[in-house]
């Protein structure tokens, strides 16, 4: 599960929006410090989704849920 996958490991979370006028990262490092995820692992990448990509930042894809 996500769950699983997120408490398994020691790696930095790296949290971003589609721009960086966007706070749903910040809410979403909030929920997940709410569900046990430590604050040391949580970056939020303030320029948004289209700086990371600019910048060639590492981008995960998987199969889309239903």
């Amino acid at each position: 599960t996500l769950s699983d996958l997120l408490h398994e490991s020691d790696n930095p979370i790296v949290i971003y929006c589609g721009s960086e006028h966007c706070e749903d990262s910040t809410l979403l490092a909030g929920h997940l410090q709410a569900k046990g995820i430590s604050t040391k692992r949580l970056v939020i990448y303030k320029g948004g989704w289209l700086e990371w990509a600019r910048n060639r930042g590492a981008i995960a894809t998987g199969p889309a849920n239903p």
